[in-house]
């Protein structure tokens, strides 16, 4: 997907990425600023001249505008260009006359944006959820000073017991996203990780007598799960870790997730859900599991980025000035 169409992508780190088109998409398949034109141009959505009111033409168009409804925001894009992100290989917003080659950290200058005709929301309360209105802000408007808002320590609602006495959290991998549907098609990512497993840590692995290599069922009052066992000590005792993104059957870790959310982002309980664990049968470690072993234990220290991957290994990357 990501090499069929142009366009960019902002991490996490408020880092912008510039995507370049490589290959035209497969058939009929179009990229999603084809479809959004297409459907705004079938729909005949006008400006009030009579204009098309999506006039994109290219990708750059798209991002041209997004520079002008950024401005003078929090995630100001309007000093960013494609030349720029392609010189720099990518640039953190803000970017404008002030920070013209992007900004490393924000609120350097200790000045947030919670006045109260700055902020967008007004927050939420942390225990039910239920959104503050303004009268509710104007009482407690910081005027520019950030909030620290201290929480009280809640149990979770899905305590482990006798039956259920290890605590399941499930997470990603580095090789795989989200649910494989491209990952597991590149032979160089996916024999990394082929298969589900389960780290255990070494105490509760030996009072279990589990070892490396060996098939492992997790139960749940949720559904059943089973794949390779791994002795580590990534996880504290009392705990195991299951990648999520093996999807199939017994493969799916998530489906011990229990219905509990939080108030306010709405997400699941996903580190914390009450499972039991036994060995199926004894097994032997096959290479890509001892691999996997040897880099969560340290003893592989190559650098990610340097590693080769199907004959192919990442370049240096460049010192930026």
């Amino acid at each position: 997907m990501w090499g069929e169409k142009k366009g960019c992508v902002t991490n996490a780190d408020r880092s912008v990425n510039l995507l370049l088109k490589a290959v035209e998409p497969p058939g009929e398949a179009r990229s999603d600023f084809d479809i959004f034109v297409e459907v705004a141009n079938r729909l005949a959505f006008k400006e009030r001249d009579g204009a098309p009111l999506i006039p994109f033409k290219d990708p750059s168009d798209a991002f041209e505008e997004w520079r002008g409804v950024s401005k003078g925001r929090p995630c100001d894009y309007s000093g960013m260009t494609y030349d720029l992100i392609l010189q720099m290989g990518a640039v953190r917003w803000s970017c404008n006359e002030q920070h013209p080659r992007g900004c490393e950290r924000l609120y350097e200058d200790l000045k947030f944006w919670t006045c109260i005709d700055d902020c967008e929301s007004y927050g939420v309360d942390f225990l039910t959820g239920n959104k503050n209105t303004r009268s509710d802000y104007v009482r407690i408007d910081p005027e520019g000073k950030a909030f620290l808002r201290p929480v009280h320590w809640r149990r979770q609602p899905n305590p482990t017991s006798a039956n259920y006495p290890f605590t399941l959290i499930s997470g990603r991998v580095v090789y795989h996203f989200h649910t494989r549907t491209k990952t597991a098609r590149s032979k160089a990512l996916n024999e990394r990780a082929p298969h589900p497993y389960i780290e255990i840590h070494p105490a509760d692995a030996s009072r279990l007598e589990i070892e490396t290599g060996d098939l492992v069922e997790i139960t749940s009052p949720n559904g059943r799960w089973e794949g390779v066992a791994m002795i580590v000590d990534t996880v504290r005792p009392g705990e195991v870790f299951v990648p999520f993104h093996y999807e199939q059957d017994a493969e799916s870790a998530n489906q011990h997730t229990w219905y509990a959310r939080d108030p306010v982002s709405q997400q699941p309980q996903l580190k914390s859900s009450p499972v039991a664990v036994r060995r199926l049968s004894f097994g032997q470690s096959e290479p890509w599991i001892l691999a996997r072993l040897a880099e969560l234990n340290s003893e592989s220290n190559e650098p990610f980025a340097a590693r080769e991957f199907g004959n192919t290994v990442n370049l240096p990357v460049q010192q930026r000035t």
